[in-house]
């Protein structure tokens, strides 16, 4: 997979992260407004997507996934009613089960998770934040590949990462790109509409 895709669909997330922290900076929201408007574009507002498409998607990552780790598709235990998926580094993920395109979502942000422990960069080398930013980054990139635009959430997600963490947008992307083009390695190029 050709990194020129990816790096424009960052610069686009990117963008639209600048613009956003541009808007609510002068606001001065708080972390829990932010996190509620977050939730609202996470899973309240419909995403166009071919549900089918979503489906077999998924089942691509559900077969990789059953091959190396233990998943299930159940809420975590303990799980907040808004917490859709899980990634343990003993090798275990949860993901609820929902929409394909919910699920798929859920399914390639904790792959995100799941491929950041073969960096080689120890885990506790970055905040909280810094590691949602890099998952949801993952995920934003893969379903644009599937041909799903996600950006309206990738940006809600991440906006509250990036203040609370203190870091600009833009920061990681060769650990992202590389984690990326592993995912979209395990589509055939037909599967990728996004690309085409």
């Amino acid at each position: 997979m050709e990194s020129p895709f990816i790096e424009q669909a960052l610069d686009l997330l990117d963008r639209e992260l600048r613009d956003r922290l541009l808007e609510v900076l002068p606001a001065g929201p708080t972390h829990a407004d932010l996190f509620s408007q977050r939730m609202h574009y996470t899973y309240n507002l419909p995403v166009q997507a071919d549900q089918e498409h979503c489906a077999r998607a998924l089942t691509v990552l559900d077969a990789y996934l059953r091959q190396r780790i233990r998943l299930h598709y159940a809420p975590a235990p303990n799980a907040c009613d808004d917490e859709y998926g899980r990634f343990r580094s003993d090798g275990v993920m949860w993901v609820r089960p929902g929409a394909p395109v919910r699920m798929l979502q859920t399914v390639a942000h904790e792959m995100g998770h799941m491929f950041f422990y073969r960096t080689g960069i120890p885990h506790e080398a970055l905040s909280g934040e810094q590691h949602e930013f890099i998952a949801e980054s993952v995920s934003y990139c893969v379903l644009r590949a599937l041909g799903v635009d996600t950006l309206a959430h990738s940006t809600a997600y991440l906006t509250p990462n990036c203040l609370n963490g203190r870091f600009p947008p833009g920061q990681f992307r060769e650990v992202i790109v590389s984690i990326v083009q592993s995912i979209l390695r395990l589509f055939r190029l037909s599967d990728l509409k996004g690309i085409a």
